[in-house]
């Protein structure tokens, strides 16, 4: 247990910076390079680190935050904020059916608020699997709202936390794949393209060494507002470069 401990070498603040660099490597892949050469693929791969590492903070948030409805209307805030940036980094007019990744995050929440708050199971079902289809019009659809149900449902037990996350992860590789057959890719080919998405471990392994510690940085002024600012900013910028 207490080498578990001295494990525990990351906090909030050093999780996040790693998600946004890894991100920013993922979208400069995605802007600058050829999907199939190697560079792009190490890229990509280091990218998968984001999503889960993102939907693991909101999580989180709907734990400790003290308004649960300003929580999500801060999401909300900032995910109209994205899109215009969103849409100029994928060479879209900006009203193109597409939502940026921070819509998803706030169907990730609402997912989350209606497991945990509506008492009847049919419409607790109801409302998660809405939130969970709403995502299809989202980057990263589906296979968020699972990480981040999997991430509340399984927080006090890590081996199911563990085993969960590694069945979204798998299932997110197989739906990558399907969609590359059904764009008429080999399977090889198809298989090839879609191992990158396999990099989502590398965020359940990251969080193996997080202490549950906030750091300096958030709990400073401009500290909870810096990594929502950032998603839109690096878009914004690469559209621009």
């Amino acid at each position: 247990m207490e080498a578990s401990r001295r494990l525990q070498l990351l906090n909030r603040d050093m999780l996040k910076v790693i998600a946004a660099a890894a991100m920013l490597l993922d979208h400069i892949g995605w802007r600058f390079l050829v999907f199939s050469s190697p560079l792009a693929q190490l890229f990509h791969t280091v990218g998968r680190i984001t999503l889960p590492i993102m939907c693991f903070f909101i999580v989180e948030g709907y734990s400790y935050t003290h308004s649960k409805k300003k929580y999500g209307l801060r999401l909300l805030l900032f995910a109209l904020l994205s899109q215009v940036p969103y849409a100029m980094f994928r060479g879209q007019p900006w009203y193109t059916p597409g939502l940026n990744v921070i819509f998803t995050l706030l169907f990730c929440f609402l997912a989350v608020l209606s497991y945990d708050k509506i008492q009847n199971g049919t419409l607790r079902w109801i409302a998660v699997l809405s939130c969970t289809a709403a995502t299809w019009w989202c980057d990263w659809p589906v296979t968020a709202v699972l990480f981040a149900l999997t991430f509340w449902i399984f927080r006090e037990d890590e081996k199911k936390r563990a085993a969960a996350f590694s069945a979204v992860a798998i299932f997110y590789f197989c739906f990558t794949l399907s969609e590359k057959l059904e764009a008429g890719c080999g399977l090889i080919s198809g298989l090839l393209s879609s191992l990158f998405t396999l990099g989502v471990f590398l965020a359940l392994v990251l969080l193996l060494f997080y202490n549950h510690q906030k750091g300096r940085f958030s709990e400073g002024k401009w500290g909870k507002w810096f990594f929502y600012l950032f998603y839109p900013a690096q878009l914004l910028l690469l559209a621009l470069l």
